[in-house]
C-alpha cells in the first residue's frame, strides 16, 4: 500500500496491491479504479514517483525476471499503461524474491529516475535516463517522458550472504519505519488529523 502525494489531491488517494497481482487506485471518498492486472503473483510493494504525479513502481513476488518490476503511468486520456522494467535485471546470483521498492528523492526528474529494490540478496539500484522531458507539459498533461533502458546493479552490499542479509534487513526496516507517517488517514478514519494505526506497511511512503 502507498499514498499519492496529498498536496496534489483534495481527497485522499491510495494505491493498493492484491495477492492476485492487481493494483488499484482510489479511496472511499473518490472511488476505486483498477490500474493493472500486473501478473498472477502477489504484489509485494508499491512506491510512488516523488516528482511526477500518477506514476508508481510495483514489485511482484516471483523467482525470475522479467516481469517482477513494473512501472505504471497515467496517460493524458486518463488510462493507465503498465511497463515491465526489469528486462535487464540479471544479477550474478539467484534473486528469488523482491520485498521492497523505493524511489530515490535525491535524483532530480531531469536526470532520470532511480529506484531501489530490496531482495533476498540485498539491495539493487535501477536507473533510467530521460531522453526527452518537458516538465511543464508533462505536469499538465500527464505525458510520460521518452525514456532509455533501465540499468541495474547491486548496491552497497557485499556478495557475502551474511552481509547481504544484514543490508537487506536494514532496507526493509527503513521502509517499514517510513510507513509510520501521521497523515493522511487510512480507510476507517474520518479526520485527516487523526493518526493512522501503527501497522507495518511494505512500501516506502513519501509526501
Amino acid at each position: 500500500m502507498a499514498f499519492l502525494r496529498r498536496v496534489l489531491e483534495h481527497q485522499p488517494v491510495y494505491y493498493l496491491g492484491t495477492d492476485t497481482g492487481q493494483v488499484w487506485r482510489g479511496s472511499p471518498e473518490v472511488g476505486w479504479t483498477k490500474l493493472c492486472e500486473c501478473g498472477a503473483a502477489p504484489v509485494n510493494a508499491i512506491a510512488p514517483d516523488l516528482f511526477r504525479n500518477e506514476r508508481i513502481f510495483v514489485v511482484l513476488k516471483g523467482p525470475t525476471s522479467p516481469g517482477r518490476i513494473k512501472e505504471l503511468d497515467r496517460l493524458a486520456n486518463g488510462t493507465w499503461q503498465s511497463k515491465t522494467i526489469d528486462a535487464g535485471f540479471a544479477p550474478d546470483v539467484d534473486v528469488e524474491q523482491l520485498f521492497s521498492v523505493a524511489v530515490d528523492p535525491a535524483v532530480p526528474a531531469t536526470q532520470g529516475t532511480t529506484i531501489y529494490v530490496g531482495t533476498d540478496q540485498g539491495v539493487y539500484r535501477g536507473h533510467v535516463d530521460e531522453l526527452v522531458f518537458d516538465p511543464s507539459v508533462a505536469a499538465l498533461a500527464h505525458i510520460p517522458p521518452i525514456l532509455g533502458d533501465w540499468t541495474w546493479r547491486h548496491r552497497a552490499c557485499p556478495t557475502c550472504r551474511s552481509q547481504t542479509s544484514r543490508c537487506n534487513k536494514t532496507f526493509r526496516l527503513m521502509t517499514r519505519a517510513e510507513s509510520y507517517a501521521p497523515e493522511p488517514t487510512v480507510v476507517g478514519f474520518s479526520s485527516l488529523t487523526e493518526p493512522r494505526p501503527k501497522v507495518p506497511l511494505r512500501s516506502l511512503l513519501w509526501y
